[in-house]
């Protein structure tokens, strides 16, 4: 009886751990020279995942892929090399198969993790061509052969290489991913590389192919032979690179310890700087550097490299007894007097203000402080301000060439001593900017025959009426001819829903509620060349309304690359934008908006318009963003009103956005110069006598 009770157990123990479900494994699974996922007991394919270091993607079959890869329009590069990523989603500037390209690091303007920018500017402000390829500022591809990853075979023939361009993206087999369950790691070594559909073939993501939809080309499943000429590597023409070096504080990098470095290298050699290990500053404070010397870094493009040597703060320097005691006491107290009256004007604590803003050993140092600490001022009292040269003599002429009439100065050197041999002028500003006033608005009548600056007309525009006043008494026009006329400007910005609305009705899914209907200007066009715009043909319809006008002519000649700086509004520099010739466009018109040149000479009068509301954030100007190379980018400079800078926009909103970029139209009236006018009143004084 026992013996059968036993025999009974030992059956219902075999079924019970039989029928027991075993944990399905997740994780890479090695299949041959091939790596796949498994989870919950199936090969994942078709998709994207996740592992701890990144994202993979998983082919037909379940391959892991490698090399360039095109999903939902967008190109991505997934790392071919045996290095133990294989297979990884690449971020950032990648140099691949001699050419520089940049994946997005996060998800951001329409780009998701890892998408590769192309036709456009990435967002630290590099060219990228359509290709995707670092362009330089005359739109050419900047190419080292052989610099980066190499994604293709290549075989070289007397300077040249035959390249197989392969279509859709494939996945290169194993490559030395480290095995997740303990196991080895490995590759297949061989010419041969899996293809999307686990048919073994040559160079199956070997590169992309010419522009589709989506910005690339699907591709196609076989390899199409085709030669491109590649310049022989030669070291002189390799990539020079402009690289700075910083002296700073550890905590901030805002104290600057000593004057920076810079020069040039080539792009891919090491950079090595020797410093001090020890430094004391004007005020006397111990720094220490945080690492030893020399340091050394890699430098590569694109564009400037800046580093940094960090000194951490240690302790003060004693007080010396004896030589120049008398005047250094003399320097601490006219720093102390400076800190309160600029604290006075910012609200700071005065302890808080550095030395370093009052100290200054260049006149541009100087002109950038006394700028900064006027901007800042409360309009209608006066102020005292201290700057004191190193040997220099500050002087004001900026504040008159910034704020013309609208600040009063007086300047005064309050003192001048010497430190060893280094003479210091302390130099007292009393400044006082005036109460801003409206401006009284001269309403004149359309047949006056001289136009003065400030004079206003009023026009209507698409049923509307708008003031535009004279600010600029000799227009000159786009042809460089000067004309007997002066340009007027609209005080307002035409928002870009004018004209727009929203109609209820039956949607494209059969359901029922309100679709947006847009206006004449709810987009700059369908390219960006202003003659065919829709901004253009709404401005002509208006032309019957201004029928004085002259007309004149408005065709633009230049393309422009590059942004004026943020927040700079009327103080950038000229050289921020940088133009092209792209050939001389035949226009004329009575009524237009700017163009780029024109907003920078006009710039004072840029800024001066109504608050922006959502739909007129800024304004659009004529040129297009490009190169003479290339300009057919989708992109026209605006003057950005919410941030104060000029800088290209995409000519439509992404899909789901409005456009928040309006119109702020311009027209020249004849002007009679005012000796003609003279000399017509005193012809008729001589006839009536």
């Amino acid at each position: 009886m026992k013996k059968n009770f036993i025999k009974e157990m030992a059956v219902l123990l075999v079924f019970a751990l039989s029928a027991r479900p075993e944990p399905a494994y997740a994780g890479w699974q090695q299949d041959g020279p091939l790596w796949k996922y498994e989870r919950d007991g199936a090969w994942l394919e078709n998709t994207w995942v996740y592992d701890a270091d990144g994202w993979y993607y998983l082919g037909h079959s379940g391959i892991l892929e490698s090399g360039w890869k095109q999903d939902k329009g967008r190109w991505y590069f997934l790392n071919p090399l045996a290095d133990g990523a294989f297979g990884k989603m690449m971020t950032g500037w990648q140099w691949i198969d001699g050419r520089c390209y940049f994946l997005a690091e996060k998800s951001e303007d329409g780009h998701p993790l890892g998408a590769m920018y192309a036709g456009g500017r990435t967002p630290d402000g590099y060219w990228v061509d359509e290709s995707g390829a670092w362009a330089d500022e005359k739109g050419e591809v900047v190419e080292i052969p052989g610099k980066g990853i190499i994604s293709s075979e290549k075989t070289a023939y007397g300077g040249r290489e035959t390249v197989s361009l392969g279509g859709g993206s494939g996945g290169s087999g194993g490559g030395g991913r480290s095995s997740k369950r303990g196991g080895g790691s490995s590759g297949n070594g061989g010419k041969k590389s899996s293809t999307g559909d686990g048919q073994g073939s040559e160079n199956s993501n070997a590169g992309r192919t010419d522009l589709g939809e989506g910005g690339m080309s699907q591709g196609n499943d076989s390899a199409i032979g085709q030669e491109l000429p590649k310049p022989v590597p030669d070291p002189s023409n390799v990539w020079m690179v402009d690289w700075y070096v910083h002296f700073v504080d550890e905590e901030t990098h805002q104290i600057l310890l000593g004057e920076s470095r810079q020069g040039s290298i080539r792009d891919g050699e090491s950079l090595a700087v020797n410093f001090r290990e020890r430094l004391v500053d004007s005020e006397n404070r111990i720094w220490e550097s945080v690492q030893e010397p020399p340091l050394t870094w890699e430098v590569y493009g694109p564009g400037d490299q800046i580093y940094y040597v960090e000194y951490r703060y240690v302790g003060q320097m004693p007080e010396t007894e004896g030589k120049d005691q008398e005047e250094r006491k003399q320097l601490r107290d006219w720093l102390e007097t400076a800190k309160i009256q600029d604290s006075l004007v910012t609200g700071e604590d005065a302890s808080q203000v550095p030395d370093r803003r009052i100290l200054v050993s260049g006149q541009g140092e100087a002109e950038e402080r006394l700028l900064s600490i006027a901007g800042q001022m409360e309009t209608g009292k006066e102020y005292e301000i201290y700057l004191i040269g190193k040997n220099l003599e500050p002087d004001g002429m900026i504040l008159k060439k910034t704020f013309g009439e609208e600040i009063v100065y007086s300047r005064l050197v309050a003192d001048s001593f010497c430190i060893g041999e280094d003479t210091y002028t302390v130099v007292r500003f009393a400044v006082k900017r005036e109460e801003e006033r409206e401006p009284e608005d001269k309403e004149v009548s359309w047949e006056k025959l001289h136009w003065d600056l400030e004079d206003v007309l009023t026009a209507e525009l698409g049923g509307e009426q708008y003031c535009f006043r004279c600010i600029d008494q000799n227009y000159s026009d786009r042809a460089g001819n000067h004309c007997q006329g002066a340009l007027f400007l609209c005080d307002f910005v035409i928002p870009a829903d004018f004209g727009s609305s929203y109609s209820y009705g039956q949607l494209e899914d059969g359901s029922y509620g309100y679709e947006f209907c847009p206006g004449p200007i709810a987009v700059f066009g369908e390219g960006n060349d202003y003659k065919y715009s829709a901004i253009r043909a709404w401005l002509q319809e208006a032309e019957g309304n201004f029928a004085q006008a002259k007309t004149v002519d408005i065709g633009i000649s230049m393309a422009y690359t590059g942004s004026t700086g943020e927040g700079m509004y009327g103080q950038f520099n000229d050289s921020d934008l940088k133009g092209s010739p792209i050939g001389s466009q035949r226009l004329t018109g009575k009524l237009f908006i700017l163009s780029v040149e024109e907003a920078l000479k006009y710039r004072n009068y840029l800024w001066d318009v109504e608050e922006c509301g959502p739909f007129s954030k800024g304004y659009w100007l004529q040129n297009p963003m490009g190169t003479a190379h290339g300009y057919d980018t989708g992109f026209v400079y605006t003057v950005d009103l919410a941030n104060g800078k000029i800088s290209p926009v995409a000519i439509s909103p992404e899909e789901g956005a409005k456009c928040a970029v309006g119109v702020r139209p311009a027209f020249v009236m004849p002007q009679e110069a005012l000796e003609e006018l003279y000399r017509e009143e005193e012809d008729y004084e001589a006839e009536v006598l």
